[in-house]
Protein backbone atom coordinates (compact mmCIF):
# COMPACT_ATOMS: atom_id res chain seq x y z
CA UNK A 1 0.00 0.00 0.00
CA UNK A 2 1.16 3.36 -0.76
CA UNK A 3 1.57 6.33 1.48
CA UNK A 4 -0.86 9.24 1.75
CA UNK A 5 -1.03 12.66 1.61
CA UNK A 6 -4.35 13.39 2.50
CA UNK A 7 -5.62 17.32 3.45
CA UNK A 8 -6.24 17.44 7.19
CA UNK A 9 -9.63 18.10 8.75
CA UNK A 10 -11.59 17.05 5.22
CA UNK A 11 -15.10 17.25 5.85
CA UNK A 12 -16.90 17.55 2.43
CA UNK A 13 -16.62 14.70 -0.30
CA UNK A 14 -14.63 16.02 -3.16
CA UNK A 15 -17.19 16.71 -5.93
CA UNK A 16 -15.59 14.44 -8.43
CA UNK A 17 -16.76 11.67 -5.57
CA UNK A 18 -20.63 12.64 -5.98
CA UNK A 19 -21.22 11.09 -9.52
CA UNK A 20 -22.68 7.02 -9.19
CA UNK A 21 -20.29 4.12 -9.81
CA UNK A 22 -19.23 2.89 -12.20
CA UNK A 23 -16.59 5.70 -12.83
CA UNK A 24 -14.33 5.51 -15.63
CA UNK A 25 -11.19 6.27 -14.25
CA UNK A 26 -7.21 6.47 -15.83
CA UNK A 27 -4.13 5.70 -14.57
CA UNK A 28 -1.81 8.31 -12.83
CA UNK A 29 1.90 8.82 -13.79
CA UNK A 30 2.30 6.40 -10.64
CA UNK A 31 0.26 3.65 -11.38
CA UNK A 32 1.90 4.07 -14.94
CA UNK A 33 4.80 3.15 -13.47
CA UNK A 34 3.96 0.77 -11.03
CA UNK A 35 2.20 -1.69 -13.33
CA UNK A 36 5.03 -1.57 -15.36
CA UNK A 37 7.57 -2.19 -12.63
CA UNK A 38 5.19 -4.84 -11.82
CA UNK A 39 4.60 -6.56 -15.19
CA UNK A 40 8.43 -6.81 -15.64
CA UNK A 41 9.52 -8.11 -11.65
CA UNK A 42 6.69 -11.14 -13.36
CA UNK A 43 8.36 -11.76 -16.63
CA UNK A 44 12.38 -11.56 -15.47
CA UNK A 45 11.29 -13.85 -12.77
CA UNK A 46 9.58 -16.56 -14.85
CA UNK A 47 12.35 -16.11 -17.51
CA UNK A 48 14.72 -17.01 -14.46
CA UNK A 49 12.56 -19.98 -13.59
CA UNK A 50 12.02 -21.32 -17.29
CA UNK A 51 16.53 -21.42 -17.38
CA UNK A 52 16.66 -22.67 -13.88
CA UNK A 53 14.29 -25.31 -14.79
CA UNK A 54 16.12 -26.01 -18.27
CA UNK A 55 19.32 -26.48 -16.04
CA UNK A 56 17.37 -28.51 -13.29
CA UNK A 57 16.55 -30.82 -16.37
CA UNK A 58 20.14 -31.26 -17.92
CA UNK A 59 20.96 -31.87 -14.53
CA UNK A 60 19.21 -35.02 -14.43
CA UNK A 61 19.90 -35.85 -17.84
CA UNK A 62 23.61 -35.82 -17.04
CA UNK A 63 23.13 -37.60 -14.22
CA UNK A 64 21.62 -40.53 -15.48
CA UNK A 65 23.93 -40.45 -18.34
CA UNK A 66 26.62 -40.83 -16.00
CA UNK A 67 24.65 -43.32 -14.40
CA UNK A 68 24.27 -45.57 -17.19
CA UNK A 69 27.42 -44.97 -19.81
CA UNK A 70 30.52 -44.15 -17.51
CA UNK A 71 33.49 -45.16 -16.63
CA UNK A 72 35.12 -45.00 -13.12
CA UNK A 73 38.51 -43.60 -12.18
CA UNK A 74 40.45 -42.62 -9.45
CA UNK A 75 41.14 -38.52 -9.47
CA UNK A 76 43.43 -36.73 -7.08
CA UNK A 77 42.19 -33.64 -4.83
CA UNK A 78 43.71 -30.78 -5.60
CA UNK A 79 41.57 -28.60 -3.14
CA UNK A 80 38.80 -27.37 -1.56
CA UNK A 81 37.27 -24.37 -2.01
CA UNK A 82 33.52 -22.69 -0.29
CA UNK A 83 30.47 -21.30 -2.25
CA UNK A 84 27.27 -20.26 -0.89
CA UNK A 85 25.48 -17.96 1.60
CA UNK A 86 27.99 -17.41 4.27
CA UNK A 87 30.44 -20.04 2.29
CA UNK A 88 27.76 -22.73 3.88
CA UNK A 89 28.95 -25.58 0.99
CA UNK A 90 31.94 -27.09 0.47
CA UNK A 91 33.11 -27.85 -2.83
CA UNK A 92 35.89 -30.56 -4.00
CA UNK A 93 38.05 -29.45 -6.90
CA UNK A 94 39.98 -32.84 -8.16
CA UNK A 95 41.56 -33.77 -11.45
CA UNK A 96 42.29 -37.07 -13.57
CA UNK A 97 43.96 -38.45 -16.32
CA UNK A 98 42.71 -39.68 -19.74
CA UNK A 99 44.88 -40.83 -22.36
CA UNK A 100 47.71 -38.23 -21.00
CA UNK A 101 45.00 -35.59 -20.75
CA UNK A 102 44.33 -33.87 -17.85
CA UNK A 103 40.70 -33.24 -16.34
CA UNK A 104 39.87 -31.33 -13.88
CA UNK A 105 36.17 -31.07 -12.33
CA UNK A 106 34.60 -29.94 -9.02
CA UNK A 107 31.48 -31.21 -7.26
CA UNK A 108 29.67 -30.21 -4.00
CA UNK A 109 30.45 -32.22 -0.99
CA UNK A 110 27.52 -33.23 1.04
CA UNK A 111 27.81 -32.60 4.81
CA UNK A 112 27.94 -36.29 5.65
CA UNK A 113 31.03 -36.62 4.05
CA UNK A 114 33.15 -33.39 4.18
CA UNK A 115 35.23 -35.17 7.09
CA UNK A 116 36.19 -37.63 5.13
CA UNK A 117 36.55 -36.14 1.82
CA UNK A 118 38.98 -33.34 3.68
CA UNK A 119 41.40 -36.26 4.66
CA UNK A 120 41.49 -37.99 1.21
CA UNK A 121 44.25 -36.99 -1.48
CA UNK A 122 42.07 -39.36 -4.04
CA UNK A 123 38.52 -39.19 -5.07
CA UNK A 124 36.51 -41.88 -6.93
CA UNK A 125 35.16 -40.41 -9.93
CA UNK A 126 32.71 -41.24 -12.75
CA UNK A 127 33.09 -39.77 -16.09
CA UNK A 128 31.62 -39.76 -19.84
CA UNK A 129 34.13 -41.38 -22.64
CA UNK A 130 32.14 -39.16 -25.17
CA UNK A 131 32.08 -36.43 -22.84
CA UNK A 132 35.18 -36.02 -20.60
CA UNK A 133 33.91 -33.19 -19.68
CA UNK A 134 30.90 -34.43 -17.59
CA UNK A 135 32.22 -36.14 -14.61
CA UNK A 136 31.12 -36.58 -11.03
CA UNK A 137 32.08 -38.18 -7.94
CA UNK A 138 31.20 -41.83 -7.95
CA UNK A 139 27.97 -42.82 -6.09
CA UNK A 140 27.36 -38.97 -5.30
CA UNK A 141 23.67 -38.19 -6.37
CA UNK A 142 23.11 -34.68 -6.93
CA UNK A 143 20.75 -34.35 -3.79
CA UNK A 144 17.10 -32.92 -4.80
CA UNK A 145 17.92 -29.76 -2.45
CA UNK A 146 20.71 -28.52 -4.94
CA UNK A 147 17.93 -28.71 -8.07
CA UNK A 148 14.91 -27.64 -6.44
CA UNK A 149 16.46 -24.48 -4.70
CA UNK A 150 17.42 -22.85 -7.87
CA UNK A 151 13.70 -23.27 -9.08
CA UNK A 152 12.56 -21.58 -5.49
CA UNK A 153 14.70 -18.53 -6.26
CA UNK A 154 12.19 -16.94 -8.90
CA UNK A 155 9.02 -17.64 -6.90
CA UNK A 156 9.28 -14.82 -4.49
CA UNK A 157 10.15 -12.16 -6.88
CA UNK A 158 6.92 -13.56 -8.81
CA UNK A 159 4.88 -13.54 -5.85
CA UNK A 160 5.71 -9.85 -5.47
CA UNK A 161 5.22 -9.03 -9.09
CA UNK A 162 1.46 -10.46 -9.16
CA UNK A 163 0.87 -8.91 -5.96
CA UNK A 164 1.53 -5.89 -6.89
CA UNK A 165 -0.68 -6.06 -10.15
CA UNK A 166 -3.05 -7.76 -8.08
CA UNK A 167 -3.37 -4.62 -5.61
CA UNK A 168 -3.07 -2.40 -8.54
CA UNK A 169 -6.32 -3.93 -10.12
CA UNK A 170 -8.13 -3.89 -6.21
CA UNK A 171 -7.63 0.04 -6.46
CA UNK A 172 -8.81 0.16 -10.12
CA UNK A 173 -12.10 -1.57 -8.55
CA UNK A 174 -12.14 0.54 -5.76
CA UNK A 175 -11.72 3.79 -7.44
CA UNK A 176 -14.55 2.91 -10.20
CA UNK A 177 -17.37 1.11 -7.77
CA UNK A 178 -16.40 2.76 -4.31
CA UNK A 179 -18.82 4.57 -2.31
CA UNK A 180 -16.54 7.99 -0.39
CA UNK A 181 -17.21 8.33 3.57
CA UNK A 182 -15.41 10.99 5.90
CA UNK A 183 -13.55 9.04 8.22
CA UNK A 184 -12.31 10.10 11.79
CA UNK A 185 -8.33 9.12 12.51
CA UNK A 186 -8.64 6.88 15.95
CA UNK A 187 -4.94 6.06 16.55
CA UNK A 188 -1.49 7.22 14.69
CA UNK A 189 1.81 5.83 15.60
CA UNK A 190 5.03 4.96 13.58
CA UNK A 191 6.09 1.91 12.54
CA UNK A 192 10.12 1.80 11.45
CA UNK A 193 9.64 -0.69 8.73
CA UNK A 194 6.49 1.17 7.09
CA UNK A 195 6.50 4.41 8.13
CA UNK A 196 3.61 6.56 9.23
CA UNK A 197 0.31 4.79 10.43
CA UNK A 198 -3.15 6.02 10.80
CA UNK A 199 -6.26 3.77 12.04
CA UNK A 200 -9.63 5.16 11.42
CA UNK A 201 -13.64 4.76 11.39
CA UNK A 202 -16.23 5.93 9.52
CA UNK A 203 -19.84 5.07 8.60
CA UNK A 204 -21.21 3.66 5.56
CA UNK A 205 -24.47 4.63 4.37
CA UNK A 206 -26.19 2.25 6.20
CA UNK A 207 -25.32 3.58 9.32
CA UNK A 208 -22.60 0.74 9.81
CA UNK A 209 -19.17 1.64 11.34
CA UNK A 210 -16.26 0.30 9.53
CA UNK A 211 -12.31 0.75 10.71
CA UNK A 212 -9.17 1.24 8.34
CA UNK A 213 -5.89 2.24 8.33
CA UNK A 214 -3.14 3.07 5.62
CA UNK A 215 0.59 4.67 5.52
CA UNK A 216 0.93 8.26 5.24
CA UNK A 217 4.09 10.63 4.52
CA UNK A 218 3.88 11.67 7.49
CA UNK A 219 1.99 11.77 11.24
CA UNK A 220 -1.42 12.40 11.48
CA UNK A 221 -2.98 13.78 14.34
CA UNK A 222 -5.88 11.72 16.03
CA UNK A 223 -9.24 13.14 15.62
CA UNK A 224 -9.07 14.70 12.22
CA UNK A 225 -10.65 13.68 9.74
CA UNK A 226 -10.16 12.49 5.85
CA UNK A 227 -12.21 11.09 2.77
CA UNK A 228 -11.90 7.39 2.49
CA UNK A 229 -13.71 5.36 -0.33
CA UNK A 230 -15.28 1.67 0.09
CA UNK A 231 -16.56 -1.15 -1.59
CA UNK A 232 -20.49 -1.68 -0.81
CA UNK A 233 -20.78 -4.81 -0.71
CA UNK A 234 -16.94 -5.20 1.43
CA UNK A 235 -16.67 -2.27 3.32
CA UNK A 236 -13.66 -3.41 4.87
CA UNK A 237 -11.78 -2.78 1.49
CA UNK A 238 -11.17 1.11 1.76
CA UNK A 239 -8.54 3.74 1.64
CA UNK A 240 -7.62 7.18 1.88
CA UNK A 241 -8.85 9.34 -1.08
CA UNK A 242 -7.09 10.36 -3.50
CA UNK A 243 -5.36 6.94 -4.48
CA UNK A 244 -2.23 6.78 -5.51
CA UNK A 245 -2.48 4.55 -8.77
CA UNK A 246 -5.85 6.00 -10.25
CA UNK A 247 -7.41 8.81 -10.74
CA UNK A 248 -11.05 9.80 -11.80
CA UNK A 249 -11.26 10.41 -15.46
CA UNK A 250 -13.39 13.27 -15.78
Amino acid sequence: MESNSPPGGATTIPSELNWPPPRRVRSSPAGVRSAFVAAVVVAVALAGTSWFSMQGVQQFHNRAALRRDSIEVTAQVSGFSHRGRHGGILVVNYSFVINGMPIAGKADVPKQLETDVQESSTLPVRYLPANLAMNHPAAWEASAYSVVVPLMCPILPVAIGIMMLVSDHKERRLLAEGLPAIATITESYFNRKIGYVAKYEFRTTDGGLEIGSSTFDDSQQVGCTLCVIYLPRNPRRNLPYPLFDYRIDQ
